[in-house]
């Protein structure tokens, strides 16, 4: 089985196999990460009284880290709420699987206003929230492979 059908098949697998055929590569970073984003979570949030005084789109992505060298996890999910005029993002839930499928991690946050930050330039997150701002539009131009968005994969030295 070639990489990206293993990676696709890892995916499906960790968001369920119903999904599967909504699921969108958005691209690499530099060190072999992909993202994938389920076309099926892109959703328009709108403010929340006393949490959040913007509307937000949120979408889940996964990243395929097979590429990644001296990481124990093979995939995470992601999912993002973005303030699109702001151009900040939110992590709303993140989990990190073994090429098993064994959970590594798992946390939730809650969707407050002071905890959206900037999104790092020419970074896979980046890739994100031009797909989900856009309402499910591929860039017409590449994101380029700058950033990686994953504060968890360290750089080999």
């Amino acid at each position: 089985m070639g990489k990206a059908a293993f990676a696709l098949s890892l995916l499906a697998s960790t968001i369920g196999t119903a999904h599967a055929e909504n699921i969108q590569s958005l691209g690499f970073n530099a060190r072999g990460a992909q993202i994938f984003v389920d076309r099926d979570t892109l959703k328009v949030s709108p403010p929340v009284r006393g949490m959040r005084n913007f509307e937000a789109v949120q979408i889940m992505a996964s990243y395929d880290l097979s590429g990644v060298r001296r990481d124990p996890a093979r995939t995470e999910k992601a999912l993002y709420s973005f303030n699109c005029k702001a151009r900040t993002i939110n992590l709303l839930s993140y989990q990190r699987y073994r090429a098993n499928g064994t959970k590594l991690h798992d946390w939730k946050a809650a969707d407050l206003d002071f905890k959206y930050e900037a999104v790092t330039p020419g970074s896979l997150t980046e890739a994100a929230m031009f797909y989900a701002c856009s309402g499910g539009k591929l860039p017409s131009v590449p994101v380029p492979n700058q950033g990686d968005g994953l504060a968890k994969v360290e750089d080999e030295e």
